[in-house]
Parts: C-alpha cells; structure tokens; sequence
C-alpha cells in the first residue's frame, strides 16, 4: 500500500518523508525552548495547537528546572482537564511527561552555545504509566540556514 502511494507522487517529488502515526495518547501540551535577549533559557509548557486559547496557556520556568517545578506547571494549566478521565481520576502519565520535558531541557542546556529555539508541538501524553511522545519539532541552530543544505 505505501509503496503504491509513493509510486503513485512520483512527479512531484524525489525525496519523501513517511512518518508513523502515533496512537494511545490521552493529552496533548506544547513544549518551547526560549532564549531571553540575556542568552538565559526558558522552558514554556503549555496547550497544544496554534488557537488564541492554547497560546494564552502557558507556563514560564528558567532553567535548569526540576521534574516536580515541571509537573507543578503541567497540573497548573487551564488545559489540565485532559489528563483527567471522565470520573476525575488522573489518567495521564504526568511524571512520564515531565522527565519527557526535562530531557528537552537538558539537550537545551548541553546545545547552549549553538541552539536558538527549540519547540516541540504536540507532546503527546500516555496513559498512566507509558510516558510521553515528540511527534513535532522544529529546532532553530544559530547561523544555521536548512535551506543552505538544498543549494
């Protein structure tokens, strides 16, 4: 089947990029990496997707940070209601998704000299138990220009 699909945009491109859907996730946050004008980074935890309602829910934390000020901001969020099942109960790997979090962090950290910005939207959350999933990101290297490796 996929190959008949790759056959099937022969004209229009030679290069593809064929990605694995991701299934079982219970809650979706954004993850960003800011550089302050100070070279100081942030980490920005907030609700997925680009809407006025996910971008006006957002937590600020400096780093370097812990996975409990992470999972106090996660549980902070007016999107926190999703890791909630439909009796209340928690559902959602919170403390899978903020040593997720925090391993973005600490590549931040290592990558200071030479990373811009870093965004990870969505982190896909598991149940209770399996951890959390970058599906997207979009990482900005100072100097660095990706339309530079099709010249």
């Amino acid at each position: 089947m996929m190959l008949w699909a790759v056959a099937s945009m022969e004209n229009l491109s030679k290069r593809y990029l064929i990605e694995e859907v991701v299934e079982g996730g219970v809650a979706k946050v954004s993850v960003k990496i800011i550089r302050d004008i100070k070279h100081d980074f942030y980490l920005s935890v907030g609700a997925a997707g680009s809407s006025q309602e996910a971008i006006n829910d957002s937590r600020l934390l400096l780093l370097p940070t812990s996975c409990k000020e992470i999972t106090r901001a996660l549980r902070g969020l007016r999107c926190a209601y999703q890791f909630q099942d439909s009796v209340g109960s928690v559902n959602a790997d919170i403390s899978g998704a903020a040593k997720a979090i925090q391993k973005i962090a600490h590549f931040a950290q290592w990558q200071n000299l030479f990373l811009s910005s870093l965004e990870v939207n969505p982190l896909i959350i598991g149940k209770t138990g399996h951890g959390a999933w970058a599906v997207d990101a979009k990482i900005r290297i100072k100097g660095f220009n990706f339309l530079d490796l099709f010249e």
